[in-house]
């Protein structure tokens, strides 16, 4: 599967603006670990 990596990066920021994913090691350059916070969390259980 080709992921474009340009276009994951975009979406994840998009997310961080509006507060629904969270980096967890920002300082990191690559291996970024990202977790929904509580209204990522509620989005997901509503969609689910």
């Amino acid at each position: 599967m080709y992921v474009d990596f340009s276009i994951v990066s975009r979406a994840l920021i998009d997310l961080k603006d509006k507060d629904i994913v969270v980096c967890e090691n920002p300082k990191d350059r690559i291996g970024k670990l990202h977790k929904l916070t509580d209204l990522g969390l509620q989005i997901y259980n509503e969609l689910n």
